[in-house]
């Protein structure tokens, strides 16, 4: 990765990754209290949570696309051979938080599975949460 892209990759880590770090929580807590509603499509939005980008505080909804997008990355990093993810945790020491997250990040019983065009729980992980 060219370093010209650290300074924009140290502001995802910073502040886009806590809010992936909430919805993922936020999303296993909204399945756990509404079981009969996760078998079901689930909703753009499952609740509120705030945020922060800079210097600058508000409210955002919690969209579970997040955690669909991030179980992706998630999936790739762990499948990885480790001698290549000893070189991306390596990497990822440049970024506060960023090593924390890939390796301290459960993403067990809140897996989401797209069909057709709408994310729903995947019913095989719903034991796991």
């Amino acid at each position: 990765v060219p370093e010209t892209l650290n300074p924009i990759l140290e502001m995802i880590f910073l502040e886009v990754f806590p809010v992936v770090k909430d919805s993922l929580q936020i999303l296993r807590d909204w399945l756990r209290s509404y079981p009969e509603k996760a078998k079901k499509p689930l909703p753009r939005i499952i609740g509120m949570h705030k945020f922060k980008v800079g210097n600058v505080e508000g409210t955002r909804g919690v969209f579970p696309h997040v955690v669909w997008k991030i179980q992706r990355v998630m999936d790739c990093y762990g499948q990885m051979k480790e001698e290549d993810k000893e070189k991306v945790n390596d990497w990822l020491k440049k970024f506060p938080g960023a090593l924390e997250f890939f390796t301290n990040s459960d993403m067990s019983g809140c897996r989401l599975l797209r069909v057709n065009n709408r994310l729903v729980w995947d019913s095989v992980n719903r034991a796991n949460l």
